[in-house]
């Protein structure tokens, strides 16, 4: 019994277990880059914080009086509009 090699070629879907190893591979490096992306600081931080969120804005505590008050006095130079720290509202 004589093989053509070429009559095999012919009707063969042409796959190698090379060709399926790289398609893993590709598969793999997909969905770690997926994981990767979801489990970055950015991903974390859009489910935490649902809103736009910028690193220089944050809430005021009582430790930001002192920076206020200077911001205040160098916005209304007019002491009379500035509010007392008793007006302020305490939380």
């Amino acid at each position: 019994m004589s093989h053509d090699p070429h009559a095999l070629d012919d009707c063969a879907i042409g796959d190698s277990d090379e060709d399926d190893e790289e398609v893993v591979q590709a598969q793999r490096s997909l969905a770690q880059a997926r994981m990767q992306k979801q489990k970055s600081p950015e991903a974390l931080r859009r489910k935490v914080i649902p809103f736009h969120w910028a690193p220089m804005l944050s809430p005021l505590t009582s430790a930001d009086v002192n920076a206020c008050e200077a911001l205040e006095h160098a916005a209304l130079p007019d002491q009379s509009q500035a509010c007392t720290k008793d007006q302020r509202p305490v939380e």
